[in-house]
């Protein structure tokens, strides 16, 4: 959850708040929040593959707590850039 709450939420919002005008848009600082981005879904994606889930064997509230973030990510940012 720490790192979800820290690094990939900022990251996210630091992604996807110049897309739509929020902040002043500047390529090299959402090209930084992107790699960023990137890098926390695959730390989190490395771990599950060798885990069900991200803390012990059973659904805990770090899986839903991460994947509602994540899933705000792919919905706003991931999706439509690989995609537009």
């Amino acid at each position: 959850m720490s790192l979800a709450n820290t690094e990939l939420l900022p990251a996210i919002a630091g992604w996807f708040k110049p897309l739509v005008g929020k902040e002043p848009f500047n390529k090299k600082t959402i090209e930084g929040h992107q790699a960023l981005a990137l890098s926390c879904v695959d730390i989190m994606e490395k771990h599950l593959h060798v885990s069900t889930y991200l803390v012990g064997e059973r659904i805990t509230l770090a899986d839903y707590y991460v994947a509602g973030i994540a899933a705000r990510g792919f919905e706003h940012v991931c999706w439509q850039s690989n995609f537009s």
